[in-house]
Order: C-alpha cells, then structure tokens, then sequence
C-alpha cells in the first residue's frame, strides 16, 4: 500500500518520522561496525542414533555477524545433522540480516527432511520477532529442552530426558570454516573489503 500526500514537505516529514522510529526500535549500527558472532555448538544423541545440534549464539545476529552464523548453519545442517535447535537467549538483538540467516537454516533443513526450532528468544530479539510476524513463521520454544523433547518425543518421559550430550565445541566461528578454498578466499576478500 502506498501512502500520497499532498505536498513533498509532509512526505519527508513523515518519511524522515519513520526512519528515526525504525532506526530506534532496531538500534541501526554502521556497516563498519564488523563483528564476529561466537556459537556454542553440543551435539545430542538419541538413543537410535540420531543427531540434534543445539547452537547458541551470543550477543547479535545483524548485518556484520549474520552471514557467519548463516555460515555455521549451512556446515552443521549439510555436514553434522539434519535436526537443529537455535538458542537465542543470548541475542539481545538481531535484525533483518539475522532473521535472513534463521529463514536460510530452515529452508536447508526443510530440504533435507530435517527440522529447524528455535528457543528461549532474549526479551529484547522477541519484539523483532513479533513485529516482523516471524513468530509465525518458526517454530519457538520457551527452553531448549521443550524442542529437544519436540523432535523426539517418545525418548522423553517424565522430565528422563535420554539425550547424551555427544561433543560441546565453544568456539568463535571462522567465517570461512566449511568452504573450498576458493570460496573461502572470496569470502575473506569481502570480509577485507568492507573493513
């Protein structure tokens, strides 16, 4: 839908209204503002020998930290497991870039029959989620353990959860982890680029 106005006076008013709304609801930072996003990986396996990946990001999921947790997405889903649940209580921000990522990660895993949950969303990641009708869209839980339980639920009874902790890999995500080199290269040539 199409706003008109009258004058071009009241149409940058308004227009000028809502950048400054927006850039405050979602905390607009520079492009040259590059980040690294650090993710908590544990792997879970069920006693049929499945595999679920849990990944915790921490801090934020923008335009500068996105593309390399879209990254880690693409490597856990094609090379680790099918089954991903992304913990989000320690982003206390995310904005379009990041919803973008989440999207991507859940379409790769619809791909592979796989499934894709999303938990525990930081208050404050929670309204972009609302607004954007994005908690439509995902499946969110309130705890990791209620989408563990989702994904399997006849391994789990009565609070027994039978899923043992396979590895746990804290590290701070190499943007290029998971490529050839060639595209590794051309990935840390924009990542050079842009600083």
């Amino acid at each position: 839908m199409k706003v008109k106005f009258k004058d071009e006076k009241n149409s940058k008013f308004f227009g000028s209204l809502i950048l400054s709304l927006y850039t405050k609801v979602v905390d607009i930072q520079p492009i040259s503002r590059r980040g690294t996003v650090n993710i908590d990986q544990k792997a879970y396996t069920t006693q049929d020998g499945s595999t679920v990946i849990v990944l915790k990001p921490t801090d934020r999921l923008d335009i500068t930290t996105a593309w390399q947790f879209r990254l880690k997405l693409q490597e856990c889903i094609s090379k680790v497991s099918r089954h991903v649940v992304v913990n989000l209580g320690q982003v206390d921000f995310i904005d379009s870039s990041g919803l973008t990522a989440l999207v991507a990660g859940m379409r790769d895993a619809d791909k592979v029959k796989g499934s894709f949950r999303i938990c525990n969303v930081h208050p404050d990641a929670k309204l972009v989620f609302e607004v954007t009708m994005m908690d439509t869209v995902f499946e969110i839980f309130e705890t990791e353990e209620e989408a563990l339980e989702t994904l399997f639920p006849s391994l789990v009874s009565n609070d027994d959860h039978l899923f043992e902790p396979g590895h746990q890999n804290t590290h701070q995500t190499s943007p290029t982890s998971g490529l050839n080199s060639s595209s590794a290269h051309f990935v840390q040539s924009l990542a050079d680029e842009s600083t």
